[in-house]
Order: C-alpha cells, then sequence, then structure tokens
C-alpha cells in the first residue's frame, strides 16, 4: 500500500552532509519506517530508484531526477520530479516535471522530450517571493544547454518566458548568474569568437532580466569586449542560483 508523501514522511538530511546549496535538500527517504533514521541513508546514490519504488513515478516511467525543496514557500520540503519514457514518450513528445506539497496535491508540468532528457540543474530562492525556483534543461547540444525557470505561483507551476544558457563550444559560450541583492536579477553571459584565437577577443553580450511576479522580463542589455578564453566560471551556472552538485 502506498502511502501519500508528508513532511513527517520525507526525511531529508542537512545540506553540511550532502553538500547542496540554501533552501535546497536531497532527497533520502520516502517511506515512514526509514523517516525515523534519516542518517541511514546518507550517501546513497539511486534517489530516483526510491521514488520509483515507493509509487511515486509511474511503473512504465523512467526516472531521470529528483530532489527536495520547498517550491510551493510554505516551509515544508516537497518531492521534485521530472520523469518520463524515453521510448515511446518520443512519440507524444513529453516528459513530466512534478512538484508533490508536502501540504498534499500535486502540481505538474510537460517538458518536451529531449535527448538526453531533461533534468533539473538548479533549485533555490532567486527571487523576492518564497519557495524555491526550479532550472531544468530542456535542450542539450554541443554549443550548450538550453534552461527553463519554472516558479509557483497561485497554486501551478509557472514557466518563465525566457530560456538561460551555459556551456559552449570553440566559438559561442554561455553562462548565467542569480543576483539576490540590491534586486533579484538573472544575469545571462553570451560569448561570442571574434578571435583570431580562442584566447583572442569574445563580443560579450549581457541580459539582465528581472522578476515581475513568478516571471523573468528583459530589463537591459549590454555588449562590450571580452579578451581570453571564457573559462569554467564564466560558463556556468552562478553559485546564487544554488545548482545542484554534478551542474557546480
Amino acid at each position: 500500500m502506498k502511502t501519500r508523501p508528508t513532511a513527517r514522511s520525507l526525511a531529508i538530511v542537512a545540506c553540511a552532509a550532502a553538500g547542496c546549496g540554501a533552501g535546497v535538500s536531497v532527497l533520502v527517504s520516502m517511506s515512514s519506517a526509514s523517516a525515523a533514521s534519516p542518517s541511514t541513508w546518507v550517501g546513497v546514490r539511486d534517489l530516483c530508484g526510491l521514488a520509483k519504488r515507493d509509487g511515486y513515478v509511474p511503473s512504465a516511467d523512467r526516472c531521470f531526477s529528483t530532489l527536495i525543496a520547498d517550491v510551493d514557500g510554505d516551509g515544508r520540503p516537497d518531492l521534485v520530479l521530472l520523469y518520463g519514457r524515453p521510448s515511446s514518450r518520443a512519440e507524444s513528445g513529453l516528459e513530466t516535471l512534478k512538484v508533490v506539497r508536502a501540504s498534499g496535491g500535486v502540481l505538474k508540468a510537460k517538458l518536451v522530450a529531449t535527448s538526453p532528457p531533461p533534468r533539473v540543474v538548479a533549485a533555490g530562492r532567486v527571487n523576492a517571493r518564497s519557495g524555491a525556483e526550479l532550472f531544468v534543461y530542456v535542450s542539450w547540444i554541443s554549443s550548450g544547454a538550453n534552461v527553463a525557470v519554472f516558479d509557483f505561483q497561485t497554486g501551478r507551476l509557472v514557466r518563465a518566458p525566457v530560456i538561460l544558457n551555459f556551456g559552449g563550444d570553440s566559438a559561442s559560450r554561455f553562462g548565467f548568474d542569480c543576483v539576490r541583492k540590491p534586486r533579484p536579477e538573472i544575469v545571462q553571459r553570451n560569448y561570442e569568437l571574434i578571435g583570431p584565437t580562442i584566447y583572442g577577443r569574445w563580443r560579450l553580450t549581457t541580459d539582465t532580466y528581472t522578476w515581475k511576479g513568478a516571471t523573468l522580463r528583459l530589463a537591459h542589455r549590454a555588449s562590450t569586449i571580452h579578451r581570453g578564453w571564457p573559462g569554467r566560471t564564466d560558463v556556468g551556472i552562478g553559485a546564487g542560483c544554488n545548482p545542484l552538485p554534478a551542474y557546480r
């Protein structure tokens, strides 16, 4: 018999043990039997396996990503899942982003199926609203990853009408940061090679997005010349966005 996840049954461990960012914890157990001793799940790798075993992912689907984050801002951890059917969902073209709220109820958003499949790459409170925003890559090609941002508003997941990018190749590189002060913003950096080599000049376009409720709007664009190879800190996900360990 499957039990509904609650704040009591969603056991978590301290971020100091798991290395996660503020507002985000690693899923360590989803059964009431294990909740009494959450420390036993420290270091567990197959978190998707736990979610599927306990019935939070349909049996025919594959779980791609799972974590715990307070998405709705009520101070209690919610279960975040990304799952789909890689073989058959290509026909319908959809994957599922699901948030099982600790207070009860489920939030869902559909994503276009990709290869590799979508994953949550960052999760944390980055705007003026309570609750964690979810950063999900929705496509990943050689020139970088495209990232969508989801936020909780009026009982549903709202997708911001902005695509962020990180990564890149030898001619085009991208990265973004989340800024809280003096006002919440997301700063996207786009580098395009001018030359004569990758260690020469790059045209850097910086787009600054401000938050309007649960969504984003372009507030400012600037273009400058960057000299030298845009390294890892330039083309990654900024620490302020609370990237998950695999994407730091």
